[in-house]
């Protein structure tokens, strides 16, 4: 079923319009989205926008630009085409915005992985196989992949090391995706760095 008069968006057509001025619309309308090889428009920004002609329109149908002139005025094109052009935009937005939201969750995603393994795997190295210069590089970057990730700033939160390894951060970490034996594993590496040596020792 078609859209009635008020459903129809200004850059559809519109009833009454032909199918031959609307064509002609259509070409003024995607004329200021470059095409790529596949002959698709494209509409974010990634190549530079052109300007609309109307003349361009007349030599391309083959139409007298008069004619086009009077098709532009009595269609309402720029209103219309102007309509069209924030309508892309809003649509590139929320796809940018939505990228940029996906890309902050697989990034606090892969740091909490990140603090997981290397807790896991700092438990089980020697002491004298890693230093605690490598100890705090390690978690300060986990630390601050997950913060950025999520939003959060990383200029109240430092990582030390002048002989004893020491964390500050003034809004905390938050361990509430760990599960009860993780929490227990970040336990037993705190009371490592704490005692300078294995846990319970």
């Amino acid at each position: 079923m078609a859209k009635d008069q008020q459903e129809r968006e200004l850059w559809e057509r519109q009833p009454g319009e032909t199918a031959n001025t609307f064509g002609y619309f259509v070409i003024y309308r995607d004329m200021r989205y470059p095409t790529a090889n596949d002959g698709t428009a494209v509409m974010d920004g990634s190549v530079a926008y052109k300007r609309r002609s109307l003349r361009k329109v007349a030599e391309i149908t083959g139409v007298g630009y008069r004619q086009i002139m009077r098709h532009n005025v009595k269609g309402h094109w720029q209103q219309r085409v102007e309509a069209y052009d924030a309508h892309v935009d809003r649509t590139v937005r929320g796809a940018n915005e939505a990228a940029i939201r996906k890309m902050h969750a697989e990034h606090a995603l892969l740091a909490q992985q990140m603090l997981r393994k290397a807790t896991k795997r700092l438990l089980s190295i020697p002491e004298t196989e890693i230093s605690a210069a490598e100890l705090v590089r390690m978690v300060d970057v986990a630390v601050r992949v997950e913060r950025l990730s999520r939003g959060e700033s990383t200029e109240n939160q430092t990582v030390t090391h002048n002989g004893e390894v020491e964390i500050k951060h003034d809004n905390g970490l938050d361990l509430s995706g760990l599960s009860n034996e993780e929490l227990d594993q970040f336990e037993q590496l705190l009371a490592k760095i704490e005692n300078g040596g294995p846990a319970g020792d």
